[in-house]
């Protein structure tokens, strides 16, 4: 349901901020100030079925020495469409007065919003769409079946004054994937039937060496290989239209999965059951890494039908029409330190505290292709600097815990309209947690979550300096209970 008020002034302010602000020359909680625009009646539906097998051996050849083996198959089907209907009121003589009521809670600002089941009612419309309001381009088929099978070996011995723990393997994969749906094919919309196939194998190594009773160091390497998500191969699109543009979201069922190189570090120090100490070091190496390509173009050049518009809305609009691609690759790297510590040197009732915590810095950066050119940005969701901290107080009866969580900015979308990347502001959030034995076969808890009410607020940071905000509250409190048996 889409409310519009006509020949209104607004202005923004604070746009180079994280937090911009708009303000209208009107009274945005005046119902008579607004009309009703349009009806938009939307169902969307994405199915899934997941079949697992597998089966395992393991092989003790002597003192220390396992060999395992193991085959398994994987089958996944997904499928999906999205049905909509847009019904215009715009500029109608004798549209009726909606219904309507002032939202003023979880907003800066309270603006009037519509009844959406009395306007429905109103004006005798249906909720629901047929599967003849199937919007084009957007049903589609994914089949997903993989067969693998992998070889291991374990040790335990020891290398003179040292200790060592070992397991050494590789394993063998096969996968094929069908994708049906509709493509843009020379800018036309086409019925696809693609089928892709693939295999290799994938090396691995990790090895513990025990200097000392409280002293480990740890080395592994291995290769992984990562595919496509199910949203990036369906041979489909996703249609966001509004009358100012919008996004057209295609997929892309030639992407391949790509393969990550990576080897890790650490040394441990363990002081029996009170504490322990990590610092550990990451790098992985990603061939071929799935990333995002976004055109500007005038809507009526992607080959989706004009139908599809809103009302009033011209074909030679620009929308961000974007789609995942395999880059020419990326890399991430950094650097963890972990720590426990029972707090059991103090005295009584203090000898029941405790904190643990981690910190984490890290940097990693792939291409993102704006119409054509490549632009080097941070990988998704990763920030350079996150931290964890929590403080507990345990006993056999109950126990209570405070935790902390830190995390600097990260990018959340690729960005679009002269944006070049939309990213999410540093965050903290607080967390509490109790619990309490009743009895020994039950345990009553209490979680509350995002204490603060700490907001999350996304911004596009680029060329062209727009800014968006949105404001979610996400504060929780759960109780709940554990039966032992």
């Amino acid at each position: 349901m889409l409310l519009e008020s006509v020949d209104q002034s607004y202005a923004f302010s604070g746009l180079n901020t994280g937090s911009p602000r708009t303000t209208y020359g009107f009274d945005t909680t005046d119902a008579s100030q607004w009309d009703l625009q349009g009806l938009e009646t939307r169902a969307d539906r994405i199915t899934s079925e997941f079949y697992n097998s597998k089966a395992e051996l393991a092989w003790t050849v002597g003192a220390g020495s396992t060999i395992k083996a193991g085959a398994g198959f994987k089958r996944f089907t997904n499928s999906g469409w999205q049905r909509k209907v847009n019904l215009s009121y715009e500029d109608k003589p004798g549209s009726p007065a909606v219904p309507t009521s002032v939202l003023a809670n979880s907003t800066l600002a309270p603006y009037v919003i519509g009844d959406v089941a009395g306007t429905y009612a109103l004006l005798g419309q249906s909720t629901t769409v047929g599967a003849g309001s199937t919007v084009t381009g957007t049903a589609y088929d994914l089949l997903e079946k993989t067969s693998g099978a992998y070889l291991q070996y374990d040790l335990n011995t020891r290398l003179g004054g040292i200790g060592l723990r070992a397991n050494v393997g590789v394993r063998y994969y096969h996968t094929t994937l069908g994708s049906s749906g509709t493509a843009l094919v020379g800018g036309v919309l086409v019925p696809v039937d693609v089928t892709n196939s693939y295999d290799g194998f994938l090396p691995a190594a990790n090895l513990a060496f025990d200097l000392s009773r409280s002293v480990v160091f740890r080395l592994s390497g291995n290769r992984n290989l990562s595919r496509p998500a199910l949203n990036d191969m369906r041979a489909a699109g996703t249609l966001n239209l509004a009358t100012f543009g919008g996004t057209v979201a295609a997929g892309n069922p030639n992407l391949a999965p790509f393969k990550a190189d990576s080897v890790e570090t650490s040394l441990e120090y363990y002081d029996g059951q009170r504490g322990s100490l990590a610092i550990g070091a990451f790098y992985k190496k990603m061939d071929s890494y799935i990333t995002s390509e976004t055109r500007l173009v005038a809507y009526d050049t992607t080959g989706y039908p004009a139908a599809l518009l809103p009302p009033g809305v011209s074909p030679s609009v620009l929308v961000n029409y974007t789609r995942p691609i395999n880059g020419p690759g990326a890399s991430i790297k950094g650097i963890e330190i972990a720590g426990k510590r029972d707090f059991d040197f103090l005295p009584a009732p203090f000898d029941k505290l405790g904190v643990l915590g981690n910190v984490t810095l890290a940097r990693g950066s792939s291409d993102v292709f704006y119409s054509g050119v490549a632009v080097r940005l941070p990988l998704p969701s990763l920030s350079k600097f996150s931290s964890n901290a929590t403080l507990y107080y345990d006993t056999d009866r109950w126990g209570v815990r405070g935790s902390v969580a830190t995390r600097s900015r990260y990018r959340w979308g690729d960005g679009g309209n002269g944006n070049i990347g939309e990213y999410i502001k540093g965050t903290t959030n607080l967390d509490a947690s109790a619990y309490v034995n009743l009895t020994r076969q039950f345990k009553l808890t209490l979680d509350a979550i995002n204490i603060t009410d700490q907001p999350i607020v996304q911004y596009a940071d680029g060329a062209a300096k727009r800014v968006m905000t949105n404001t979610v509250s996400g504060r929780t409190v759960a109780f709940g209970g554990t039966m032992r048996f």
